[in-house]
C-alpha cells in the first residue's frame, strides 16, 4: 500500500482529480491536508513505508521548508510541488527544485 498525501489550502476538485489520474490504482490510499503542520504531523507520527506527497505551492518558501522537513522524516518519501503560476515555478527552479507539476 502506497500513501499519497495531498496538501492544498482549498482543495479544488481539479487538484484531487489531477492527482488521482496519476495513480489510478487501488493500492494507493489518499490523505488530504489543509495545513502544512498537519501533513508533517501525519508523516512524523504514522511514518508510512512509502509516501508520495503532492504540495500545492502558493508560497514557495514555505513549500521548500516543508519539503526539507519531509526529507528529514524519511529520505525515501517523494515530494512533488504543484504550481499554477509561472512565477512560482520560476522561484522553485532558482531554489534548486526541479520536480514540479
Amino acid at each position: 500500500m502506497i500513501n499519497v498525501a495531498l496538501y492544498s489550502e482549498n482543495f479544488p476538485d481539479y487538484f484531487i482529480k489531477k492527482i488521482e489520474s496519476f495513480f489510478n490504482n487501488a493500492e494507493y490510499t489518499y490523505f488530504t491536508f489543509r495545513y502544512p503542520m498537519d501533513l508533517l504531523d501525519y508523516l512524523n507520527s504514522s511514518r508510512p513505508n512509502e509516501c508520495v506527497v503532492f504540495y500545492e505551492c502558493n508560497n514557495t518558501s514555505e513549500g521548500v521548508n516543508v519539503a526539507l522537513k519531509v526529507r528529514e522524516i524519511n529520505k525515501n518519501y517523494r515530494f512533488n510541488f504543484i504550481c499554477e503560476k509561472y512565477g512560482n515555478v520560476e522561484e522553485l527552479f532558482y531554489k534548486g527544485v526541479t520536480y514540479y507539476i
